[in-house]
């Protein structure tokens, strides 16, 4: 994981991940990934950088909600559109015009709330931890991903990176 970052002279880490990476000197953050595989790092010293601001996003999947909803809504339908297609045959009008009504609204709406999940499940990304490592001076930000919310991860990069603050102070 850090074998592509060197270390100053009495330079030691106090946090490593797949991500970030936390000395008493320096804040790496992985910006980009180069064509060979290996990973860049940016770096800034610790003392150019703020308070890290960790803050949760995404949305927990509903998948499987969506994919039964949709499946209920289309055997509905389909009890309802097969028999006309193939035999002429409306078998709900026996029941009046208000059930067959509600029949449809019912299967429409199970159907339509379904797809939206389904769409909304692909389209939203999953439950994650996004900490903002601040730069003194500049708009840009350094931003670290953190699978799940309240990552134990995050609490433990903010915490030694008040440590590798306070070691320079």
């Amino acid at each position: 994981m850090t074998n592509n970052v060197k270390l100053n002279q009495n330079e030691q880490f106090y946090f490593e991940s797949e991500q970030v990476l936390v000395t008493n000197l320096r804040v790496f953050t992985i910006q980009k990934k180069s064509f060979e595989g290996e990973d860049v790092w940016d770096e800034i010293p610790i003392s150019d950088t703020t308070q890290p601001e960790p803050k949760n996003a995404g949305k927990i999947s509903r998948k499987p909600l969506g994919i039964n909803l949709s499946l209920i809504g289309l055997v509905l339908m389909g009890l309802q559109i097969i028999p006309y297609m193939l035999f002429q045959v409306n078998l709900l009008g026996i029941l009046g015009g208000f059930f067959e009504g509600l029949y449809f609204l019912i299967s429409m709406s199970s159907f339509t709330v379904g797809v939206y999940l389904l769409l909304n499940a692909f389209l939203t990304p999953n439950p994650h931890t996004a900490v903002l490592i601040p730069i003194i001076g500049k708009s840009k930000d350094y931003v670290v991903s953190f699978p799940g919310w309240d990552n134990p991860k995050v609490k433990e990069l903010i915490r030694q990176y008040h440590r590798a603050k306070r070691s320079i102070e």
